[in-house]
């Protein structure tokens, strides 16, 4: 396995993750607001822990989007200054894969809806497959809209029990009536592990799904102002 190390500030929680052959090395604050205060020590002091060096990276890893503004800005900040200055690739992460992907861990359903809490009465919301390694299948793209224009995704997907994750879902009573049926199990209090980020991170990283430092940008999905599917 690569050695990676993986930030992610996307909510009001900041996690750093060292994943080094098979261990798993990781630090979170619950402090709010304190992102850009704490990411630097803590990252020093993970890597003290796991006895590397960021020379030693094989790449960097954040969480991209959607979620936090000023979280995202402050991930992506600092990772673009490492990757910059080490001459590393990145590795993109979604918030809201990695919330599917937790689940997909935990929960019996073969399809996924993975919802998180945007501002002014938003979500950002995405449909998955559960995968037999796992991992998940993205389908329609992530979307950033209001609970009234949420839909339950229909055709080419092929899944008789489904899940709803995340935060978002604190909305359901404003979801349209279509969503509910007897199939659908919902836990708003699902959050992204250490070992979701090192799992979907090495994953991207053997897949050579990686970018340079420049094209690490965040993700915020609210260029979709009129509530379109993110491309």
């Amino acid at each position: 396995m690569a050695t990676l190390l993986i930030i992610d500030t996307s909510s009001t929680n900041c996690s750093v993750v060292i994943s080094q052959d098979e261990q798993l090395y990781e630090i979170t604050s619950i402090k709010p607001k304190t992102h850009a205060k704490l990411l630097l020590s803590m990252i020093d002091e993970l890597l003290a822990r796991a006895k590397t060096s960021l020379m030693e990276l094989d790449a960097l890893a954040v969480v991209s989007g959607p979620g936090s503004f000023t979280g995202l800005r402050i991930g992506i900040g600092v990772m673009q200054g490492l990757a910059f200055a080490l001459t590393k690739p990145v590795i993109l992460l979604s918030s809201l894969e990695l919330l599917a992907v937790e689940s997909a861990s935990s929960v019996a359903s073969d399809g996924i809806i993975a919802s998180l809490k945007s501002k002014q009465d938003e979500i950002y919301f995405a449909c998955y497959k559960q995968q037999e390694n796992g991992e998940v299948e993205l389908f329609d793209g992530e979307q950033v809209l209001a609970p009234a224009e949420v839909k339950f995704p229909t055709g080419g997907i092929d899944c008789k029990r489904w899940c709803g994750v995340g935060d978002g879902w604190q909305y359901l009573t404003k979801f349209k009536t279509e969503i509910f049926n007897d199939s659908i199990d919902i836990d708003e209090s699902l959050t992204i592990s250490a070992k979701s980020l090192s799992k979907i991170a090495q994953s991207k990283f053997k897949n050579h799904l990686v970018v340079d430092a420049e094209k690490a940008l965040p993700n915020y999905l609210k260029d979709q102002l009129d509530y379109k599917v993110a491309q």
